[in-house]
């Protein structure tokens, strides 16, 4: 998957799939709902459509499980496929959105047991040193592994999967599919900028000025 962004009430995915060339390959989204109440059980749902109609006859999308009950204080998990059904002549780069639906199950007994997780997440909001939005502004985030995103429309950004630790982010100048293949030296010798996070930060001023 490339070019992930979770929006900020964590309710839409908006992504791009990895590479599909021969007919029936796949590429699938693995993803977890944690359901952080104590009193209530949540019936989930997560649809997934494309964010245009174009070229619809060349693929099909799944989800598993379409709708699932997470317990209070459990986590669900599920994944959406997409599989090219046809063969593609030029290069095609489709965007899909997932909702995700919930509905809240009240219980007849609370569940107090904390929720523990070995990941951590990142998140916060890109701006220049005169305090303006950067908007659709590639980042890279490394700890053990590179994470690419890009800024919403807001100059958001979400970073999930991450350890807990220290972590770099670079602020890049080009697409996301000119970093997928690059190496961490070759991305940090291309940044705009670079700053060190320990955890998450939501006020980090860059080298640069951005923040």
């Amino acid at each position: 998957m490339t070019n992930i962004v979770i929006s900020e009430d964590k309710t839409e995915i908006t992504y791009e799939t990895s590479v599909l060339k021969p007919i029936d390959s796949e590429s699938i989204l693995e993803y977890k709902v944690t359901n952080n109440s104590s009193q209530y059980d949540a019936n989930v749902s997560v649809t997934c459509e494309a964010k245009t109609e174009d070229n619809s006859d060349l693929y099909s999308i799944t989800q598993n499980p379409s709708e699932q009950v997470i317990s209070a204080k459990e986590v669900g998990v599920g994944t959406v496929t997409v599989k090219l059904l046809k063969n593609v002549l030029t290069e095609t780069s489709i965007e899909f959105k997932c909702t995700l639906n919930v509905e809240a199950v009240e219980r007849t007994e609370s569940n107090n047991t904390i929720v523990e997780s070995n990941t951590y997440s990142i998140s916060g909001y890109l701006h220049d040193e005169n305090n303006k939005t950067i908007t659709n502004q590639t980042m890279a985030v490394y700890s053990e592994t590179q994470h690419l995103v890009t800024t919403d429309e807001n100059g958001y950004f979400y970073v999930n999967g991450l350890e807990q630790g220290e972590h770099e982010i670079y602020v890049l100048s080009g697409t996301i599919d000119d970093y997928t293949e690059k190496s961490k030296e070759e991305i940090e010798t291309e940044s705009i900028t670079i700053n060190n996070l320990y955890k998450y930060n939501n006020d980090t001023t860059f080298d640069n000025g951005y923040k």
